[in-house]
């Protein structure tokens, strides 16, 4: 288990990392055309995701660790909203507010994850650690073909 913590605090961070590299990236010549604004504004708040399916309460997972690994899966969803709004219009300085407080809020979780006492985990909560962790990184596939893309059309 504490490789798997160790793995979702480096996935997290590389993440995080991964927004602000790619935004450093390109060339030192000017563009050849300015990109025109959005067609309409990005919303101030990330939208909301559905929640995701609990786990069979009945099945005996800790309360407190369901609660945490939905507040994560949460974050996951708001990073992935950010990334995205981000990577169509990397022009776009008012989302460094947005991130700012996404990595003061990522230190916190991974805090918490740390916290974690491994040896106490029953096997009901390590099956829906493994099935929230699977879909976080399913999601996090696509943000990282859309950083791919990005990067790679930035790079020319």
């Amino acid at each position: 288990m504490r490789k798997l913590k160790k793995f979702v605090v480096v996935v997290c961070v590389s993440l995080m990392f991964a927004m602000v590299v790619s935004g450093c990236g390109g060339s030192s010549a000017p563009d050849p055309e300015p990109t025109p604004p959005p067609a309409a504004p990005a919303p101030a708040e990330p939208t909301p995701t559905p929640e995701p399916e609990p786990a069979d309460d009945a099945g005996g997972v800790d309360a407190s660790l369901k609660q945490f690994l939905d507040t994560y899966e949460r974050f996951i969803d708001s990073y992935i909203d950010l990334m995205e709004r981000y990577l169509a219009n990397t022009a776009d300085v008012a989302l460094l507010s947005d991130y700012m407080q996404m990595v003061d809020e990522a230190e916190t979780l991974t805090r918490e994850f740390e916290s974690i006492d491994e040896n106490s985990l029953s096997v009901e909560d390590l099956a829906y650690f493994v099935e929230v962790q699977t879909r976080v990184l399913q999601k996090m596939r696509v943000v990282e073909d859309l950083v791919n893309e990005v990067t790679t059309a930035m790079l020319g």
